[in-house]
């Protein structure tokens, strides 16, 4: 699987954004697999935010953050799809995917091209 010059500035983006907001190094909630629920809450903002920032396909995120099964990120997505819809029962989620949005967006406004 080739990735672009594109596609890695804008996975670049996302976890940057994410370690920003959260505090947390990408190592955390990327490459080493750990099963803590702030990790796993970390990693499902990291795949979602590909899929719908990105466009990227469900294999490719899984090879991007960390060799999962593409079955495990079309979980991942529809997990997070299922917290913006009931934000109310998900206010600890959605208060950290809202902070990970502000800090994406806050990089969006700042690029100069």
């Amino acid at each position: 699987m080739l990735i672009t010059k594109q596609d890695f500035q804008l996975l670049e983006e996302v976890l940057f954004a994410i370690e920003e907001s959260s505090g947390i190094s990408r190592k955390f909630f990327i490459k080493k697999r750990t099963k803590t629920a702030l990790a796993i809450l970390l990693r499902q903002i990291a795949i979602y935010m590909l899929r719908n920032q990105g466009g990227f396909g469900v294999a490719e995120i899984g090879h991007l953050v960390g060799g999962y099964h593409h079955s495990t990120i079309i979980h991942n997505i529809k997990k997070m799809e299922q917290m913006i819809q009931f934000p109310n029962m998900y206010k600890k989620e959605m208060a950290m995917y809202n902070e990970v949005m502000k800090e994406y967006n806050g990089q969006q406004d700042q690029e100069v091209i």
